[in-house]
């Protein structure tokens, strides 16, 4: 209706996905690169999450354009099925002309098609859209199906799309083990005003104009009522090209926007904002009463008297736990010495010391003295190597992790195994699990990463035979960072798991 009049060839914003129209931003294309390297390497389960419209069904279908022909792809569009039928309707999509009226059935075959895959050197991609509708039971079952491997190659790639509602999903107690093996988890978020801009020009120029038909304060309420997400930009977009046109306007301004919004009764995007663990109101507000004024009756005499009894029993907690956490650091540091102790022979067994009239040796990355067992003599036998001790932190083990890695080098495997003889040889011990990242993304992510990986450390003490009692892990996000997130050197030093040991409580 409208193409003539702003000399168009197509409508430019259609809500449908056109692959013609694909424009990535930056964190589009970051995304892209990462599942795709996730594809082609065979990392097994990937995950990729955003809100209604940031245009996760867009990125998706470019990505599978993208792949070659020796990646054979299924796409689930709805997961909302029991068990059996969702397995008929992955073998169906993977060209099975049959329906299978058992697990076991589906298995012997599925099994042998993933083999005569692996023989005929292609990838099998299975993408499950709309995530956040699967549930537990049969994310179980898809967890198993990708225990199928091959020579230590996985023969099944699993990538989850859906909404952030299925992170919740994943972080329940119950899907733990699948959650640990999402090796890459990428997030696509809404744009921003300078995105938009760029968005509406690529789409305006593949529909057949340069000429910018949005003015600049058109754009800032597109960003106020779309809230940065594709697919609002879209609708309100279209709408506000239609009503120009009837207008017999070449431009659309602010008003144009603004009568569009009223149109579509869209509401002011309020951008959503998750309580944080541990917040504390704000104590200076009360409660008002029906005419708006504050409640501020004096107390009774009771609640005086229940008010002093309660003081006196706030003192005598206090008196008990300055008690408590004396004897508790008084034997922790005692803990603390052993540990030290029993860390240095690990790392560095020929090691001798250095100060024998105290036993104490100095580490030369952290200054922290660390108590180490006397030598037979006092001697150091000339030419004699000196091993590297561990780098640590104060009381702290340190495990880096790179940007965008969940997997852990052969040091971190040589370290973790001497944590874990520590704790096995002292059950009285117990060890905390801190995970960090760099400051990069949204912090919802960050603390979700953050204890995704400090869990891969613990999993890993738990699978070699340590208590789970003596261990407790934490996902601080970038809190506590060690160097500048603005360098990437201090990024580096900020994305780390952190190991501490201390007493443990019964």
């Amino acid at each position: 209706m409208y193409l003539s009049h702003y000399h168009l060839t197509c409508k430019p914003f259609q809500i449908s996905s056109d692959p013609k129209f694909l424009w990535l931003g930056e964190k589009h294309k970051e995304a892209f690169a990462i599942l795709k390297y996730g594809i082609l390497d065979n990392k097994g389960f990937l995950l990729l999450t955003g809100d209604v419209g940031t245009g996760k069904t867009t990125l998706i279908n470019a990505l599978v354009n993208s792949l070659e022909s020796d990646v054979i792809v299924a796409i689930v569009p709805d997961p909302d099925l029991n068990i059996l039928d969702f397995f008929n309707y992955i073998a169906s999509a993977f060209g099975a002309n049959r329906w299978f009226q058992s697990k076991g059935e589906f298995l012997q075959y599925f099994m042998g098609f993933l083999n005569t895959a692996y023989q005929n050197g292609k990838k099998v991609l299975l993408i499950i859209d709309e995530a956040q509708r699967l549930k537990h039971e049969l994310l179980e079952e898809i967890r198993v199906l990708s225990n199928i491997e091959k020579q230590s190659t996985k023969l099944l790639n699993i990538f989850f799309v859906g909404q952030e509602e299925f992170n919740g999903l994943l972080w329940e107690d119950r899907n733990r083990a699948l959650r640990q093996r999402i090796t890459i988890n990428s997030q696509v978020s809404a744009l921003n005003p300078e995105e938009i801009h760029s968005y509406i020009t690529h789409r305006l120029r593949v529909a057949g104009t340069k000429e910018m038909i949005f003015t600049p304060d058109a754009i800032q309420e597109i960003m106020k009522y779309s809230g940065g997400f594709p697919r609002m930009v879209n609708i309100l977009c279209d709408h506000a090209l239609l009503t120009g046109f009837v207008k017999e306007k070449r431009k659309i301004d602010q008003t144009i926007i603004q009568e569009c919004v009223g149109d579509l009764r869209i509401p002011k995007y309020i951008p959503r904002i998750e309580k944080i663990d541990g917040e504390i109101p704000d104590s200076r507000m009360q409660p008002e009463d029906s005419r708006g004024r504050k409640e501020v009756d004096a107390p009774s005499e009771a609640e005086d008297r229940n008010k002093s009894s309660n003081q006196s029993v706030l003192k005598v907690l206090v008196i008990l736990l300055f008690i408590v956490l004396g004897y508790y650091f008084y034997h922790s540091s005692t803990l603390r010495d052993q540990v030290r102790q029993q860390w240095n022979q690990f790392m560095n067994p020929h090691k001798q010391s250095l100060s024998v009239d105290t036993g104490i040796e100095q580490s030369r990355e952290s200054g922290i003295g660390i108590p180490i067992p006397r030598p037979e003599n006092d001697e150091i036998k000339e030419n004699q190597t000196v091993a590297k001790p561990l780098p640590v932190l104060r009381d702290k083990v340190i495990i880096p992790f790179p940007h965008n890695s969940n997997t852990f080098s052969q040091q971190d495997h040589n370290e973790l195994e001497k944590v874990t003889q520590i704790l096995l040889q002292n059950p009285s011990l117990s060890v905390k699990i801190s995970g960090y990242t760099d400051s990069l993304g949204p912090e919802d992510y960050n603390r979700a990463l953050s204890l995704l990986r400090s869990e891969m450390v613990s999993d890993f003490l738990m699978e070699s035979g340590v208590d789970t009692r003596q261990i407790t892990t934490y996902g601080l996000g970038s809190a506590g960072p060690l160097g500048s997130n603005r360098s990437p050197e201090g990024r580096r030093l900020n994305r780390r798991v952190e190991l501490e040991f201390a007493e443990k409580r019964e």
